[in-house]
């Protein structure tokens, strides 16, 4: 599904071809469709690795990489160095307690210092520690926002894969956009037909997603 294709599905389904006012608040829609499909499904798609970043010497503190199209990470999964040109097995994530108890330090306590654990430090950056004595470089594997559909990104991962849901979505806000969200007193059919037909199609894409991921899957015994 594209932009435009998406744009006159809504607009005719929920009859709003000529009302100028929702052209306005269509990117809101947009904005609240990806969010909650981003949301509500452990999408393989949001999945990035990000090796363009290099830690500082002696502190603990690494600012993560916004050098992606998509831009910010919103969960980071795996923190991995670079030692030699080579990437390195997967640093230790530990609680930030026990984090500042092992490795309070901004120093390099030897050298060469190699962190070996890491743990999240707000949504911009993390901590790694013991802190570094030169500036390694790493890899962040995590989940970032797919880019939003919009009149000169005309497609993306979601609009193509799950148009159904997407529309269901767009659906479900537009109602609220009628009625000022106060849907559940004005007219609560319209509201929750679409919600149910969204959360039927989101349990079939959840299952899919699962497998994408080998989850639950027990491997083939040898021999």
């Amino acid at each position: 599904m594209s932009y435009a294709s998406f744009v006159t599905s809504l607009t005719t389904i929920m009859s709003q071809q000529n009302d100028t006012n929702f052209q306005n608040v269509l990117p809101d829609c947009i904005n609240y469709v990806e969010d909650r499909i981003q949301t509500d499904l452990d999408l393989l798609a949001t999945i990035v690795e990000d090796d363009s970043g290099f830690l500082t010497p002696a502190s603990r503190l690494f600012k993560l990489p916004t050098s992606n199209t998509r831009g910010i990470f919103v969960v980071v999964k795996e923190v991995a160095l670079f030692l030699g040109g080579q990437r390195q097995p997967p640093l230790e994530w530990t609680s930030r307690g026990f984090f500042d108890f092992a490795w309070p330090s901004d120093t390099a306590p030897v050298a060469p210092s190699i962190p070996v654990q890491w743990t999240p430090n707000d949504q911009t950056s993390i901590l790694v520690g013991p802190a570094p004595d030169t500036n390694y470089g790493v890899a962040i594997v995590g989940t970032q926002r797919i880019q939003q559909l919009s009149s000169s990104h005309t497609s993306n991962f979601l609009s193509v894969n799950f148009p159904d849901l997407y529309i269901a979505a767009a659906c479900i806000w537009t109602a609220g956009y009628q009625r000022d969200f106060g849907i559940q007193s004005a007219d609560p059919a319209k509201s929750m037909s679409w919600e149910a037909l969204y959360q039927s199609r989101l349990a079939s894409y959840n299952k899919e997603e699962v497998q994408k991921k080998f989850a639950g899957l027990v491997p083939p015994m040898k021999g």
